[in-house]
């Protein structure tokens, strides 16, 4: 992968200051591969993976600003992002430089194997090196430093450091509606306090809350009840295809193992990873150059973890059964679905929501219509599927959650629509164009 990068200077420079950047999208695209890698290593929740795609690609955007006079810092458009320092008067810089330094440094800052991505950033920078003055590359690496220093202290201040201490969640005994741990781990919740942490765009985690479709009921026949055996019809007459589809959208990053007494765990990407994946393809097909595939990076990012912020913030208020716990009880007791449950409440379901904000972005960039192949999954046996558009392949992400046993059908159906509002809102409220 790093035969990849070819880090020569184009002498590319901004009419109004003598700033450059050297434009090679595979460097902003190998930063992102090494991050993805990292959190597959990491092992952390989908949610938190979100949380390091965006403050890292927040960095490498804005250490671009400077060397495009066309394009708008995200200071002040982002909740708590109220200023960001900029370069120094008089002292030329390399941005692209700069941006792997504010990268490198902010990734190491929201990951735990930060070493992948000191290698990654190391190997950049020698081949950048040679480029230009050593004035310029000293200057370019403090500037990435002090921008990476002030993303730091604004992530800082997010509420992640508050929730690792926060209580254990505790499970509601006795109500037949509320979500309880499920096989084969029965860890507790992941993550519950999720939905607290500072949006990024979004006023509120709860904004685009879509709300509970019908009432909870045992009774056999009811609204909810239906919502259940649907589940389970479709997953007792699976076919090939929609078998597929369960597993190519799985993207459960620990997937448990079992072997007589021995339970491992098996690491997959988790659902940012894949969609930042994606992000790469639509960059590479469309030759986007570094700016635009920065942007979209962080477009990207920003709309996956508002989208987990909302999804979470909805889970832990509705606090919904998982239709594994519901058939087992009522309709099957040996019933186990195609995919496993994941350890949080069922509604709505989050890779509907990040799926759909993510497609919005995309197809904003990129057009109603892009034909790919989705590839993602192949390091894990799955074979590539075909799209048309970013809208298709999220719509069949949600879907395949009903598919896969682990959720109702309005937890996807109202999830595409939250995750619809949550990528247009990114959209209405962050502008790149000054």
């Amino acid at each position: 992968a790093l035969l990849i990068a070819s880090c020569t200077d184009n002498g590319v420079k901004d009419d109004n200051a003598s700033n450059t950047y050297t434009d090679d999208t595979s460097i902003i695209v190998l930063l992102n591969r090494t991050m993805t890698e990292a959190i597959l290593q990491d092992g952390v929740s989908p949610p938190v993976s979100s949380r390091s795609f965006a403050y890292s690609n927040i960095a490498a955007y804005e250490a671009l600003v400077p060397v495009d006079s066309s394009r708008r810092s995200l200071a002040g458009q982002l909740n708590g992002l109220d200023g960001l320092p900029t370069p120094a008067a008089g002292k030329p810089i390399n941005a692209t430089v700069s941006m792997i330094v504010a990268y490198n440094t902010v990734g190491a800052s929201v990951t735990y194997h930060d070493h992948l991505l000191k290698a990654i950033s190391d190997t950049l920078l020698a081949q950048l090196k040679p480029t230009m003055s050593q004035d310029v590359y000293d200057n370019s690496v403090a500037w990435g430093d002090t921008l990476s220093a002030a993303i730091k202290k604004w992530a800082s201040k997010d509420g992640f450091k508050e929730s690792r201490s926060m209580p254990r969640y505790e499970v509601k005994e006795g109500d037949p509606s509320a979500w309880v741990p499920t096989p084969p781990k029965y860890g507790s919740a992941i993550e519950p306090y999720w939905g607290t942490l500072r949006p990024f765009v979004m006023t509120t985690p709860s904004e685009f809350s879509p709300g509970l479709p019908v009432a909870f009921s045992e009774e056999e026949g009811s609204d909810f009840y239906n919502l259940a055996k649907e589940v389970y019809d479709t997953v007792m007459a699976r076919n090939e295809e929609k078998l597929q589809i369960a597993l190519f959208w799985d993207c459960n990053p620990a997937v448990s193992e079992n072997k007589g007494h021995f339970m491992g765990l098996r690491r997959q990407f988790t659902p940012a990873s894949h969609w930042i994946n994606i992000t790469r393809v639509a960059c590479e097909r469309t030759d986007a150059d570094l700016l635009k595939s920065t942007k979209a990076y962080a477009l990207v990012s920003i709309a996956l973890a508002d989208g987990f912020i909302s999804a979470w913030d909805e889970k832990f208020t509705s606090n919904l059964v998982r239709p594994e716990t519901y058939i087992n009880k009522l309709i099957d007791p040996n019933f186990r679905p195609l995919l496993e449950t994941p350890l949080f409440p069922e509604h709505t379901s989050a890779h509907s929501v990040i799926s759909m904000a993510s497609a919005t972005v995309l197809t904003d960039m990129f057009g109603e219509t892009f034909n790919y192949i989705d590839s993602t999954n192949v390091p894990y046996n799955r074979p590539p599927r075909s799209f048309s558009s970013f809208k298709e392949a999220a719509t069949e992400a949600g879907m395949s959650r009903m598919y896969g046993g682990i959720h109702y059908r309005p937890a996807f159906e109202l999830g595409l629509q939250q995750g619809a509002n949550v990528g247009a809102n990114v959209l209405d409220k962050v502008k790149t164009d000054k």
